[in-house]
């Protein structure tokens, strides 16, 4: 299957962002609670914002391949003849 170029984008920047949250590196670097950013301590805040980026990057990747066409999902509806059988 020919791979587009902005789901090679696309999985590069979720990848990017998840290792940023969990490789022992990066966590190591923002696992310390100052400075407290919006109340929260430094390393929850971290943990946050790149779950949102992920769910950010992942909505932009369903909206991009939906309007490309390439999303591949069939939905049909189930009707209340086909349940009586």
């Amino acid at each position: 299957m020919k791979k587009n170029l902005h789901t090679i984008i696309f999985g590069s920047l979720a990848y990017f962002f998840i290792a940023i949250g969990t490789l022992p590196g990066f966590f190591d670097w923002s696992n310390k609670i100052e400075p407290w950013v919006f109340n929260l301590p430094f390393s929850m805040f971290w943990l946050i914002s790149t779950n949102v980026c992920i769910i950010i990057i992942l909505f932009l990747w369903y909206f991009v391949d939906n309007a490309t066409g390439v999303l591949d999902i069939d939905i049909k509806s189930h009707d209340k003849e086909n349940k009586e059988e």
